[in-house]
């Protein structure tokens, strides 16, 4: 085989090697970019996710403690009466609010059937689950007992006040912005993966031209 032959082979055999090589290795690049893009994405959205969940818990139990204290005060400038009728306007609303009140005279109101199992009488934050328009649903609650004295026979009543709020809305949320990072990481990846092959392109095609001018084997580059 004549020698221009012989090179000419061979300088078609480095080339073809050279492609696929550089091909599989910007394939690997641009894979490797994508999911480190993800990855720190993901990580960022864990680290904001779980420490919101806990501030809208906390923040919720602050409401529930403030409202508490005022059905506190309302019961104690006015009693039971007092108490009852403003447990039953706001339950009416349909919000997300739960309430219970009993007492040893059989006195009852709020928009819960029984008292929760485990609820503590303390003031204490407490999860309970419970069972709203045939769903099984997670709540939050504090609870303090009340006493109340006759005037004329010095008799006690004994209450025990619950207000708590339900987590649907906290879930729904939680849903959305779940949702939300999903899309946000595909969106990325895909970003990823876009740039690294432009940037593929521009690359292979600077190789291209400096390929014209003077042939470098990579194959030889350790």
């Amino acid at each position: 085989m004549p020698a221009d032959a012989e090179a000419k082979k061979r300088d078609a055999i480095h080339r073809t090697g050279r492609w696929h090589g550089l091909g599989t290795l910007s394939t690997r690049v641009i894979a490797l970019s994508s999911m480190m893009t993800v990855a720190i994405l993901g990580i960022a959205f864990a680290l904001t996710y779980l420490p919101a969940q806990n501030i809208l818990e906390e923040e919720t139990s602050h409401v529930v403690d403030a409202e508490l204290r005022g059905l506190i005060d309302s019961f104690n400038e006015g009693g039971e009466a007092v108490l009852v009728s403003a447990i039953a306007q706001r339950a009416g609303r349909g919000a997300d609010a739960v309430y219970f009140l009993d007492g040893d005279d059989g006195a009852a109101a709020g928009n819960l059937t029984r008292w929760p199992a485990g609820a503590r009488l303390d003031g204490s934050w407490f999860r309970f689950d419970l069972r709203s328009d045939g769903e099984d649903i997670e709540a939050g609650a504090r609870a303090l007992p009340l006493t109340q004295i006759e005037q004329e026979t010095g008799r006690e009543h004994h209450y025990r006040l619950l207000v708590g709020r339900d987590f649907r809305a906290q879930r729904r949320f939680s849903a959305t912005l779940g949702a939300s990072a999903v899309i946000a990481l595909l969106a990325a990846g895909l970003l990823a993966i876009v740039g690294g092959f432009i940037i593929n392109r521009i690359v292979m095609r600077r190789i291209g031209d400096i390929d014209g001018d003077g042939y470098v084997n990579v194959f030889d580059v350790v």
